[in-house]
């Protein structure tokens, strides 16, 4: 009786461990993108990112953190929204990797983060959102990534 009960443990474990499914979520490969706030209440941010061909939220707690990027993505038509950003990056961007343009967040106006995973290797912006203050080669990318950002929920 006790070889039945251990046979019945073993294929109820095998089962359960099984019909585990492995999320699709490529964290090797993404763009991300959003805002954040240094001095708020609750949410201080809203970052996605475009992984595949999904939009998922990400959890954001500091630029020293890795992104977590959470499993379950967000509607077609936010993806839809996002998928432009990642498109028409700038190339002005990439020539001038890992810098801050502006001065994000130092008026309590809060800041737009970018970030670029490719094969594991990280590059990030921190951009003001005072689009005065942004190179003339960025600024119209900005206002799109603000607009894109505050219509996605």
């Amino acid at each position: 009786m006790k070889t039945f009960g251990y046979i019945t443990c073993f294929f109820a474990l095998l089962f359960l461990v099984g019909s585990c499914s492995k999320s699709d979520i490529d964290t090797a490969n993404y763009f991300a993108f959003g805002s954040h706030y240094s001095f708020c209440a609750g949410n201080c941010s809203k970052v996605f990112a475009i992984t595949g061909n999904k939009l998922v939220p990400v959890t954001f707690t500091d630029f020293n953190k890795p992104l977590a990027l959470q499993t379950k993505a967000l509607a077609d038509s936010s993806y839809h929204k996002a998928v432009p950003l990642k498109e028409t990056f700038p190339q002005y961007f990439r020539d001038h990797p890992n810098q801050t343009f502006g001065c994000p967040d130092c008026a309590d106006q809060g800041g737009y983060y970018i970030e670029i995973m490719e094969n594991g290797k990280k590059i990030y912006w921190r951009v003001d959102t005072s689009v005065g203050q942004l190179p003339v080669e960025i600024r119209e990318y900005v206002t799109r990534l603000a607009t894109v950002i505050n219509s996605i929920h």
